[in-house]
């Protein structure tokens, strides 16, 4: 239950008693609303923050499935005299989308797209659309909506054209505002209007309208009227300026259109019900142009010469970005084209509808001699992947700069100045000058072609001194961009972090003129209070400040997180970006693409986590709050491979539940999964009975009752006659290198056909193979948190490798799951040289296969027969995120040409997740893995490899096919003696 000393405003809302209201307004809300209402303490911290440096607990949270929601909650949000705010994506980095307010997150029901008209190129979507998945309607009809920002991935259309946001082509294509055509938006009064452009006799007819509609009109055209002088002369003269309100839409003879005015208004003024947007063609041809500079200030100067050969992006990279990049192991592999240790690197993109007009940019750069002459070396990327990685990368950069270690962290809140291109030279060393002045440390990267370089001082906001820069470095910063002509916001809006400022930007007559639109179109103060106008100082509401404290982080942890600093310093990595709210696209976060609740993503268990160790969610880090919070956490380590803050949750997940039985015990249904390798060998030694009941619908609902599985799984069965024993009976060939074999236990007892396939392709491969005496990893003990135990097993897993080791004999195995134990979890379970030594010396059979062969050991082209088999890959969650699946391919292209990986996803069974979480299990597994699984399948000769025990199982149970593991279908085409 919310505390009512901390809910409600008394000046504002009406005794006797707060506490009663609250249950009146939540009571009155769940009888109106079709969708979603959260009042409790959980909801309010997940949508306490966004990707600001603030924290603000709502009231509550409502999730809307229709715009009668919408207009309920604003209908009783006004009789409460609470304030609204409308969220989508919580990718906000200047703190618009949080505050003591009712939010209403459009995110997970208003997706639809309305109405597209090809010919026309225009759409029609729902706030809570996001920018990829418009842009994948759109593709077939080669059309594209343009601003690409960095969470492209998760933004919704919605907060993009209330933060007026642009992305890397705005240059060619202007900012979001620039595509907008009209909006259907409800006004505070609760009514519904559209807004469009207007002809004049339209325009009389709005201003002779007796409502709030009309009297906005006759408002907004007066202060235009009256204040169009210091419009003309005090709005920035930058492309990118979305500070404040957009006054300056309404003058040079455009068109009378409101929805320009609604457009960067951060939902101050009205809620956006629906947008219909303007779109551009794609370009068919593109290339990058990579233009290294040994001194960062020879890049700022070129860009102005590179900007007059009509580039559509011109982007910087700096240093720093760079070095973390190459200590990233899924970002190393995008910087292939870099050369040297350049200070910084422009990024030039030209594109078009022919290569001609395409390359007419490109040659025009290439014969600059001002930009040669401060240029050392120009990589040029034609082909589509090196393109594709080079951008991927730039995306990443935000999430990047959170890896460095240390407390002191790169902060937004002066990264969003606009400065003329032309000036860039002269600020950007001022600004690194009054950083260095102050003993602070900044990261640059952005949008050099129209002046918005996102520098990022690194400060520690948990300390007084770090806030005191904090503020005295915005102020500095301020003074800098009026110097200089610049927009104090060029694309991240003013929020809590630069509204302050507003006042002192477009002087006292504007400002005024920007309070008098809030006050005709809010004459409350009920819309997202605090933005643009009537600001709170940058310096309250922090997430962190000096008096942050975490009483209920561990004192002890069993896992190693001493580079993360801690089990709250892994926690706080997340910043609040929101890669995890991705859809459609890689693995992370399987339940949040599920069931599109915060909660259920990477941020929204970090959130709860950093909650409940400082002592903001009642019961504190072991409570059953934090428990349901991590429970739908599927441990597939993608956070910690595809958050560019490598969050690892899985890690974290782990952590926690050993914290958690240390207060609470352990359930049944854990200890049985964690001790699946004590159950195996007797199932195996009772095979036929074992495998005859285990299908029983009574047996089913006895294990379900005692385990949790769920009875609608059968458990796998086990195999009579155990690898062990089959091996043994083998002939063995003493011919060429030793290579020894680690069985795991689903190999080993369950199904062995695998390890066959190994021994027979590592023979034929000219290895002798030895079986090393089975022992268990303790992934099932990890994976349940019983890290006690696992410690145990661990170390008696190291002791036994290590002898191969210093006997130098390769040891490679075939689950995923169990060689990321060796590869990933001991370093920090068992942390230890041994550890070290044995992470580095075992291989996925993949990953020694494709060494062995690129080292020169042996000629697939001897051992296999190539086939017109048409092959697909489905990567295994942790595989993917701590080996790759780039050696997996590499050997699937030995037999044949026909091979792809599917971006499937998660399976959805992860482990034993999917048995004791059937529906969301298999709803995972029905978006993507499952149709794709199905449609590969249903061709003539075709097969589906999965490394994962488990996936196959998920496989098997949601399509009715059976995929393979690699080495099986490796083993079917070798050659014959």
């Amino acid at each position: 239950m919310i505390n009512e000393a901390t809910w409600l405003r008394p000046n504002l809302l009406p005794s006797p008693s707060q506490q009663q209201l609250l249950h009146n307004l939540v009571t009155e809300l769940k009888q109106v609303i079709e969708g979603d209402v959260r009042f409790d303490e959980v909801s309010r911290s997940l949508y306490a923050t966004d990707a600001s440096p603030y924290e603000i607990k709502p009231y509550g949270v409502v999730i809307p499935k229709s715009v009668a929601d919408i207009s309920h909650t604003l209908k009783l949000a006004k009789q409460y005299h609470l304030p609204i705010l409308m969220r989508g994506g919580g990718t906000s980095l200047a703190g618009q989308t949080v505050g003591e307010a009712i939010i209403i997150d459009v995110s997970k029901y208003l997706t639809n797209i309305l109405e597209f008209n090809a010919e026309e190129a225009w759409v029609k979507v729902e706030p809570g659309v996001v920018r990829d998945q418009l842009n994948a309607f759109l593709k077939p009809y080669k059309l594209q909506f343009t601003p690409d920002v960095s969470p492209t991935n998760r933004a919704n259309v919605g907060g993009m054209v209330a933060n007026n946001s642009a992305g890397t082509r705005s240059i060619k294509y202007g900012k979001t505002v620039d595509q907008v055509i009209s909006m259907r938006v409800m006004l505070t009064d609760g009514s519904m209007v559209e807004f469009k452009a207007l002809d004049e006799k339209a325009l009389k007819a709005k201003q002779n309208q007796q409502d709030l509609e009309g009297e906005i009109y006759r408002k907004v055209d007066a202060l235009i009227h009256e204040h169009e002088a210091d419009i003309r002369a005090i709005f920035p003269k930058v492309l990118r300026r979305v500070g404040g309100y957009n006054l300056d839409e309404f003058i040079n003879n455009q068109p009378f259109n409101l929805a320009k005015l609604i457009s960067g208004s951060e939902g101050t003024l009205a809620m956006i019900l629906d947008v219909t947007l303007r779109l551009y063609p794609i370009p068919t041809k593109q290339c990058l142009v990579m233009l290294h500079f040994a001194k960062l200030v020879d890049a700022l100067k070129a860009t102005q010469y590179i900007n007059r050969h009509q580039p559509s992006a011109v982007e910087i990279f700096d240093a720093e970005l760079f070095r973390l990049g190459l200590a990233n192991p899924s970002l190393k592999p995008l910087l292939g084209w870099l050369n040297g240790t350049p200070e910084a690197v422009l990024m030039v993109e030209f594109d078009g509808e022919t290569e001609a007009e395409m390359l007419k940019g490109l040659k025009s750069l290439e014969t600059d001699v001002e930009v040669a002459a401060l240029s050392y070396h120009a990589h040029i990327a034609y082909e589509a992947k090196e393109q594709a990685e080079i951008l991927d990368f730039r995306r990443k950069g935000l999430g990047i700069y959170a890896t460095i270690k240390g407390d002191e962290k790169p902060t937004p809140f002066v990264e969003d100045a606009a400065i003329p291109v032309e000036n860039l030279p002269y600020y950007i060393p001022e600004m690194l000058a009054l950083c260095q002045r102050l003993g602070v440390r900044a990261v640059l990267y952005g949008h050099a072609s129209v002046g918005v370089l996102h520098l990022r001082p690194l400060l520690d906001l948990k300390t007084d001194k770090g806030i005191r820069l904090y503020q005295r470095i915005s102020e500095e910063s301020f003074k800098l961009v009026k110097k200089y002509g610049g927009s104090w916001s060029g694309e991240h809006g003013d929020g809590l972090i630069r509204s302050y400022q507003n006042k002192n930007l477009f002087g006292d007559k504007l400002y005024g003129a920007f309070c008098e639109l809030k006050a005709v179109f809010d004459p409350e103060n009920l819309m997202n209070p605090g933005k643009i106008v009537h600001a709170a100082p940058m310096t309250e509401n922090l997430r962190y400040g000096e008096s942050y404290q975490a009483p209920f982080a561990p004192a002890k942890t069993y896992f190693d997180f001493s580079q993360e600093e801690g089990f709250l310093g892994a926690v706080e990595l997340c910043t609040g970006v929101g890669a995890c709210r991705k859809v459609g696209t890689g693995v992370m976060c399987p339940s949040y693409m599920a069931t599109r609740e915060e909660e259920h993503s990477t941020r929204g268990r970090a959130n709860i986590l950093r909650e409940a160790m400082t002592g903001r969610l009642p019961g504190g880090l072991t409570s059953q709050e934090v428990y349901d919070a991590l429970d739908l956490c599927l441990e597939c380590k993608a956070c910690k491979s595809e958050c560019e803050s490598q969050v690892d949750m899985a890690k974290v997940k782990y952590e926690f539940l050993q914290q958690y039985y240390d207060v609470h015990g352990v359930g049944w249904g854990a200890r049985a999964v964690a001790n699946t390798a004590r159950i195996a060998p007797l199932g195996s030694l009772l095979a036929p009975i074992a495998n005859a009941l285990l299908p029983l619908k009574s047996i089913r609902l006895l294990i379900e009752t005692l385990t949790q599985v769920d009875k609608r799984r059968i458990l796998p069965s086990y195999t009579a006659e155990s690898f062990a024993k089959w091996f043994k009976k083998q002939p063995k060939t003493t011919q060429g290198k030793k290579v020894a074999l680690y069985a795991d236990t689903w190999t080993m007892y369950n199904e062995k056909a695998p390890g066959q396939a190994a021994v027979k392709v590592l023979e034929a491969c000219g290895y002798q193979v030895e079986l090393i005496p089975y022992t268990c990893c303790g992934r099932p003990l990890i994976s349940k948190g019983l890290l006690k135990e696992a410690k145990v097993q661990a170390e008696q897993s190291l002791d036994r490798l290590y002898d191969y080791v210093l006997k130098d004999i390769p040891v490679v195995g075939l689950e995923p799951s169990c060689i990321a134990s060796f590869q990933d979890d001991y370093r920090d379970l068992v942390p230890s040289e041994k550890a070290e030594a044995v992470g580095k010396h075992i291989k996925m059979i993949d990953q020694f296969l494709a060494k062995a062969w690129t080292s020169g050991e042996f000629d697939p082209k001897k051992v296999f027969h190539k086939s017109t088999t048409k092959l697909m890959l489905h990567g295994h969650c942790q595989q993917r995120a701590i080996m790759g699946t780039k050696n997996s391919m590499a050997l699937l292209n030995w037999i044949s040409d026909e091979v792809k990986e599917v971006d499937s996803g998660c399976c959805g069974m992860a482990g034993s997740f999917g048995y004791s979480h059937y529906d969301l299990s298999m709803q995972i597994g029905e978006q993507r893995l499952f149709p794709a699984v199905k449609t590969h399948q249903s061709k003539a000769n075709s097969h589906t490899a999965a490394c994962g025990f488990s996936c196959r199982h998920q496989i098997k149970d949601g399509t009715g096919y059976q995929a393979k593991h690699l080495i099986e279908i490796l083993a079917e085409a070798l050659k014959t003696p």
